[in-house]
């Protein structure tokens, strides 16, 4: 199984910004094993956490791809 290719946080970015594999799935109602599949088949960024393990996610482009958030 390949890995989920995980990016530096860019500049900028704070942790605030970002949130786990396992609250984006709840967010967009999905299993967090369909999730690290979208990450690792490149259509989610997912960025290296800065302690520990896991995967973080951007929040806002998880509520975008969720159609909540009222960016739209």
């Amino acid at each position: 199984m390949p890995s989920m290719n995980l990016q530096p946080w860019e500049p900028g970015m704070s942790r605030s910004d970002l949130i786990t594999i396992s609250e984006a799935a709840k967010i967009l109602g999905c299993k967090v094993q369909t999730l690290r599949r979208k990450v690792r088949n490149g259509r989610i960024t997912a960025y290296e956490p800065i302690i520990g393990v896991g995967a973080l996610v951007v929040r806002r482009d998880i509520e975008r791809y969720a159609g909540v958030g009222g960016d739209e």
